[in-house]
C-alpha cells in the first residue's frame, strides 16, 4: 500500500513478517523488513534505480 501522499510504501509479506519503505528521492527508497516470528528477523536496505 502506498500512502495518500506517496512518499510511504507498506507491504505485508506472504510468508509472515512486512516491509514499509520511506522514498527518498525519485530513484530512490529506504526499505525495512521485520518478522516478529522466532527467530526474529529485521533488515534494512537502500535501493537505487540505476
Amino acid at each position: 500500500m502506498i500512502s495518500p501522499d506517496g512518499m510511504t510504501l507498506t507491504i505485508v509479506e506472504k510468508d509472515g513478517g512486512y516491509s514499509y519503505g520511506t522514498f527518498i528521492g525519485p530513484d530512490e527508497i529506504d526499505l525495512v523488513y521485520a518478522d516478529n516470528a522466532e527467530p526474529f528477523e529485521v533488515a534494512i536496505d537502500s535501493l537505487r534505480k540505476s
